[in-house]
């Protein structure tokens, strides 16, 4: 039987109040299973590339920023 890989698609960003909360999740979607693909979209340019690549997370850069 042919496993179907998941992919998610996770964004928080600007503070660490936004972008932490959203590892965590990332980091619980993964946890029990490997077949998933995540990737954390992001500002390149903001702390939430360092904190995700430190993770070890793909990261999508979108230059973005607040109103």
């Amino acid at each position: 039987m042919t496993v179907k890989k998941k992919t998610y698609f996770i964004t928080g960003g600007g503070t660490g109040g936004h972008i932490y909360p959203a590892v965590a999740v990332a980091d619980a979607l993964i946890k029990d299973d490997e077949t998933k693909d995540l990737y954390y979209i992001g500002n390149p340019k903001n702390l939430e590339y360092d904190i995700v690549s430190q993770k070890g997370y793909k990261f999508l850069g979108i230059n973005i920023h607040g109103m």
